[in-house]
């Protein structure tokens, strides 16, 4: 009968795995110091990526005017933004990478939805123009986690028209509804376009009186005209002013008015001399 023979092996390595995951962190902390170069060459890097960028922002803002009053709008909505609608949070999963430094926030501001309960983004703040406009600023996403993808839905209230009596009527719009218990905020619309240079409108539908189906109501011309009467109160400003500005660099070119300033002050009985 043939013999079975065990022979007794070796212990098992088991701090081999461990050590595959632990030479990593240990690397790190041997170099530490290309870490902590190489983070602030990244910040250096973004600092003027970031100046470069807002001054070329700044240059676009003084020569457009519609790009001005998109910035404005945007501002405006920052400005008035509801503290109970946006909310981020510290979020150490998200940040564990980054040593525990809050560079990455969890988003929870309220959601913006069509009619349909589709998601559009996240809101980021809203204005209301007197030009008769709901301005909401949302977030469709962000870049690398940090950088939030804004866009600006400029919403309709009341419309301006003229009847077939050639008679000035108007038509209010109520497309914003607000949820009582959570705060989100829905769009009575199917979607979003954009129009206007900058701006997008909401894409909402009415009842047709004859078939009874929904169709879609165009206010496109409503809308970029609304804007343009916006433009074109800002240049007009803009103009004003560089031709007072214009007008009073001009003064100080006109040799008789500087030969009146540089004149000493007569007294009154040389005032009366000259006068005979």
């Amino acid at each position: 009968m043939a013999e079975i023979i065990v022979e007794q092996g070796g212990a098992v390595n088991a701090g081999g795995a461990l050590d595959v995951i632990l030479a990593p962190i240990v690397f790190l902390l041997q170099n530490w110091y290309f870490f902590l170069f190489g983070i602030l060459l990244a910040i250096a890097i973004g600092i003027i990526i970031y100046m470069i960028s807002s001054t070329k922002d700044l240059k676009r803002e003084r020569d457009e005017a519609g790009y001005f009053l998109y910035k404005k709008t945007i501002k405006d909505c920052i400005n008035g933004r509801d503290p109970k609608k946006y909310k981020k949070t510290y979020s150490f999963l998200k940040n564990i990478f980054w040593f525990g430094i809050p560079i990455i926030k969890k988003d929870e501001s309220k959601f913006i939805f069509n009619k349909n309960g589709e998601k559009i983004g996240r809101y980021r703040g809203h204005v209301m123009s007197q030009d008769g406009t709901y301005n909401l600023l949302v977030c469709t996403g962000t870049t690398l986690g940090m950088f939030d993808n804004n866009i600006l839905i400029k919403i309709p209230q009341r419309i301006k028209f003229q009847n077939k009596d050639k008679e000035i009527e108007y038509v209010d719009f109520d497309l914003i509804k607000e949820d009582p218990l959570d705060k989100s905020i829905t769009i009575r619309c199917i979607g979003v376009e954009r129009t206007a240079l900058f701006y997008y409108m909401p894409i909402f539908t009415a009842v047709d009186s004859n078939s009874g189906n929904d169709i879609i109501v165009d206010l496109r011309e409503h809308m970029e005209s609304t804007v343009a009467d916006s433009t074109y109160q800002v240049m007009l400003q803009r103009m004003l002013n560089t031709g007072q500005k214009q007008m009073e660099k001009a003064m100080t070119f006109n040799p008789h008015l500087k030969y009146q300033q540089m004149s000493p002050e007569k007294t009154l009985p040389e005032q009366e001399l000259d006068d005979k």
